[in-house]
Order: C-alpha cells, then sequence, then structure tokens
C-alpha cells in the first residue's frame, strides 16, 4: 500500500516496508493509518485481541473508475460497502 504523506513525497510499504504492510482491508477496520510527519503509523482504534487480524480501511480514490472492478470489497462485514474505494 502507497501513502502520500505531502505533495511532493508517497511512501510504498513494499519497499522497506515493516510488518504493518500486511495489514489488510476492511470496511470495519480495527486501526487506523495515521501519518506523523514523514512516517505512517498504525494505530488500534479498539483493544486488540491476540492473533486477531488488523484491518485498516483503504480509502482508496482512482482517477480511472474504470478500474472499480479490481477494487471489489469482500471484507463481509454487516457493513461493507463493496469496494475498498472512497
Amino acid at each position: 500500500m502507497m501513502f502520500t504523506l505531502d505533495d511532493d513525497t508517497v511512501t510504498d510499504g513494499s519497499v522497506n516496508g515493516n510488518e504493518a504492510r500486511y495489514v489488510n482491508h476492511c470496511c470495519e477496520p480495527n486501526c487506523e493509518a495515521v501519518i506523523y510527519d514523514d512516517a505512517v503509523m498504525i494505530d488500534a482504534l479498539r483493544a486488540i485481541q491476540p492473533g486477531e487480524e488488523l484491518f485498516i480501511d483503504y480509502c482508496l480514490e482512482l482517477p480511472d473508475l474504470s478500474l472499480a472492478e479490481a477494487y471489489k470489497c469482500r471484507c463481509g462485514v454487516q457493513a461493507c460497502r463493496g469496494t475498498m474505494l472512497l
């Protein structure tokens, strides 16, 4: 996942990233991505149980919505909006 830090900087979690790169999408996330200066941190939104998978809402934005089919959400929660896009 890539995060825009400012107008000139994007960070790519797959390049020299840490375990946070394995956080998956869910429409009812238990974590959120927070940008602190030049770093992206994953903060818990509630108590996380040992062994529980970590989720954030990807809030993806695509300039070409014809790609939207590739970003279907299959998280399965009752409030699923059906897409990882905003």
